[in-house]
């Protein structure tokens, strides 16, 4: 049957029809597009817009793996007044897709709407895509935006409301990280497919920067009993750092809207997250840790999108003015407890910072498709803006940075390492005593 309902929950239908677009072989994109509009029956829209003349179609910046555009229409609807409000038509991309649980997402969607918090609405979906609400007035970050201290401030807020508010399952609330279990999983592909196709030292050394793939693995294995070690002393405090929460787990730039009709003020309702394609439980130091560590991105850097910059880590004070502003947002406890949080979270970021890099580099491996062709091949995908983003390199910068805070910490020996491209981010840790002036 073509046309149907995607189910989220007892009350809740979405539109679906079994079509799919092609953007490299479709001949008139905006006649695909009118035609889903009409068989899914996009409110507004259909009824209204009736030939590819009356809408325009806008490509947008700030995806990776999909493609996403504006619709827009000068048409009025019926008061003559209003014009008909905008739509995103957003095409998943054609890279490896098993780390995206669409049920999960559409899920976590309606949660956000259950609880009053906004987030984009679906109002139709096809075999590879969706169509939905476009938030007018709002644009997605750029990088030097997304470090702007009342922007900053109002990313906090709106990620701290994502945490408190959206309850998770008894099952979920008990279970394992979902970064680990992705990352697990994904090794485990890698692992496979080396060994499938009688990959060498030589790729690992590649993409991953180290010499074999047993220390490779062995280095996790102690990076993460180091992790759990250092987060089980804080278990009993007013801040229980290993505690799962609901987290969005990809905030990168362009996944943050911001109203710029207001940007010199401070207010959550300025801030909408979007996209929660690898939303799940974690701890929040890890979709906080996530968060920061982005800001040493560009992905709309049209010269080098993939390319890490280190020295764009937040400052001590601009840590301070994130990890203070979520703390105290729908808070209760005194200046002196959340300065001992502060610390803990501070320290705790950090102690995160090589899982949310090591997170991205495997999923860059299985995206690029890296180990699927000839081992010397620079495997590329599709960037937002047609070009190719090189999956391989963006692996091989977050890799770096990852062994260079292992290092930090004492888990590796940099001797072992000495051949490899290693970098560092200048953060410490702050002293246990330290008290926020």
């Amino acid at each position: 049957m073509d046309n149907a309902n995607t189910t989220i929950n007892d009350t809740t239908k979405i539109p679906f029809v079994n079509e799919t677009i092609d953007i490299a072989t479709t001949s008139d994109l905006r006649e695909h597009i009118l035609h889903l509009i009409h068989r899914l029956q996009i409110p507004n829209w259909y009824g209204t817009i009736a030939s590819t003349e009356q809408f325009q179609i806008y490509k947008l910046k700030g995806a990776l793996t999909n493609v996403i555009y504006r619709l827009e229409s000068p048409l009025l609807l019926s008061d003559d007044v209003t014009t008909i409000p905008s739509l995103l038509l957003r095409i998943y991309g054609d890279q490896d897709d098993s780390s995206v649980d669409r049920e999960y997402e559409l899920k976590s969607l309606q949660k956000l709407h259950d609880v009053g918090m906004r987030g984009p609405i679906i109002l139709g979906i096809f075999n590879n895509g969706r169509i939905e609400s476009f938030f007018d007035g709002f644009h997605s970050l750029e990088r030097e935006e997304i470090r702007d201290m009342s922007i900053s401030r109002s990313i906090a807020m709106a990620l701290k409301e994502l945490h408190v508010k959206i309850q998770l399952d008894g099952e979920s609330v008990r279970g394992q990280p979902d970064c680990w279990l992705k990352i697990n999983k994904w090794i485990h592909t890698i692992g496979r497919q080396l060994e499938q196709f009688s990959m060498g030292n030589d790729v690992v050394e590649k993409l991953l920067l180290c010499p074999k793939w047993e220390f490779f693995n062995t280095s996790i294995h102690k990076y993460r009993e180091w992790l759990q070690k250092q987060e089980s002393k804080y278990e009993g405090g007013s801040l229980p750092l290993l505690h799962l929460k609901f987290c969005h787990n990809d905030l990168q730039q362009g996944n943050i809207l911001h109203n710029y009709r207001k940007r010199q003020e401070t207010n959550k309702d300025d801030v909408i997250l979007i996209d929660y394609e690898y939303a799940g439980p974690n701890p929040i130091s890890f979709d906080i840790s996530n968060h920061l560590t982005e800001w040493v991105h560009d992905y709309n850097n049209q010269e080098d999108p993939a390319k890490c910059v280190g020295e764009k880590y937040p400052t001590t004070l601009e840590l301070q003015n994130f990890l203070s502003t979520y703390l105290n947002h729908l808070s209760s406890t005194t200046n002196d407890d959340n300065d001992a949080d502060l610390v803990r979270l501070h320290n705790s970021i950090i102690r995160w910072r090589p899982c949310t890099q090591l997170f991205w580099s495997v999923w860059a491996i299985l995206q690029g498709g890296a180990l699927l062709v000839d081992k010397n091949a620079h495997t590329q995908g599709h960037s937002d803006d047609g070009d190719k983003f090189d999956y391989n390199r963006f692996c091989q910068e977050k890799m770096s940075y990852f062994w260079g805070d292992l290092i930090k910490f004492g888990i590796v020996n940099k001797n072992d390492l000495e051949k490899y491209d290693i970098r560092y981010i200048e953060s410490e840790f702050l002293p246990e005593t330290y008290i926020k002036s």
